[in-house]
């Protein structure tokens, strides 16, 4: 009788331990799910950004002084915009800084971008 006492006792931590490492991958996984579905969400924004623009390009004329598109070049910034943290992952050379522009919220909302969810 005592025997199956123990048996009894192991198969319950078996079981516990087996729950635990299902649990502990299942949230994992999760995780891992909600991180690719986020980047997805920053992808299709991207998109309806890349869209929009491409929308706009066409329906101005080609005067770039009058060009809505331009926002901040990035060889020119003014003062107040910090985005040193990005500048520093050396994503975009300093030697093409002035091909990029930054568009910030004002301009957005000037452009009628609609649909970003960040």
């Amino acid at each position: 009788m005592r025997q199956e006492e123990g048996k009894g006792f192991i198969k319950l931590i078996l079981a516990v331990a087996v729950m635990v490492v299902i649990i502990i991958l299942g949230v994992r996984y999760a995780k891992d799910f909600i991180k690719d579905e986020n980047a997805k969400d920053l992808q299709a924004d991207l998109l309806l950004v890349q869209n929009k623009v491409e929308i706009i390009k066409g329906n101005n004329s080609m005067n770039s002084e009058q060009s809505p598109l331009k926002g901040y070049q990035l060889s020119q910034l003014p003062e107040g915009i910090n985005i040193t943290e990005f500048l520093e992952k050396n994503i975009i050379p300093q030697e093409e800084y002035e091909k990029y522009y930054l568009l910030d919220s004002r301009k957005f909302r000037t452009n009628e971008f609609t649909g970003i969810s960040k």
